[in-house]
């Protein structure tokens, strides 16, 4: 993930890796923010199979996936056309056979673009609140099987 905050998805992915764990499918969860303080909620007990990187992902996501396969990405830095192509292609370079790309933005067209030019399937799904101040947003997320490295979007 990149872009923790405080830590509250990140505590959800670690809670569903915790599971996964225990059901014999062992995961990890590779977040990164600039924030020395994000992810100030996730207590020291949830944090198995948690590497936290601090600094930005254009120094530090590439060296991290080294020797790594990525089966998702939660996109939740800035939302701009340069920062999504670069960590969504990070991603791409070093997937899995199943990858899933989310864009928390509400809607940025860059992964729909990238879904497009990579053959991978884009959805959009409304995310609504209910009795609640905030109305909700709409997740974006891009399915792409069989993924390969085409070099597109990574600036190695």
């Amino acid at each position: 993930e990149t872009g923790i905050y405080l830590g509250l998805g990140s505590l959800v992915i670690l809670r569903a890796l915790a599971r996964n764990r225990h059901e014999g499918s062992p995961g990890e969860l590779l977040s990164f923010d600039t924030s020395r303080s994000a992810g100030s909620i996730v207590r020291e007990q949830a944090r198995g199979g948690w590497h936290r990187f601090v600094g930005s992902t254009h120094d530090l996501l590439l060296p991290a996936l080294e020797d790594r396969r990525v089966g998702m990405l939660i996109q939740d830095t800035p939302h701009t056309e340069e920062n999504q192509r670069f960590e969504f292609g990070a991603a791409l370079s070093h997937a899995a056979a199943q990858l899933l790309l989310f864009d928390s933005s509400g809607y940025a067209p860059t992964l729909e673009a990238i879904c497009a030019e990579r053959g991978g399937t884009y959805h959009r799904v409304p995310l609504r609140s209910r009795n609640h101040i905030y109305p909700g947003v709409d997740l974006g997320f891009g399915v792409f099987e069989e993924t390969r490295d085409d070099g597109l979007g990574v600036d190695g």
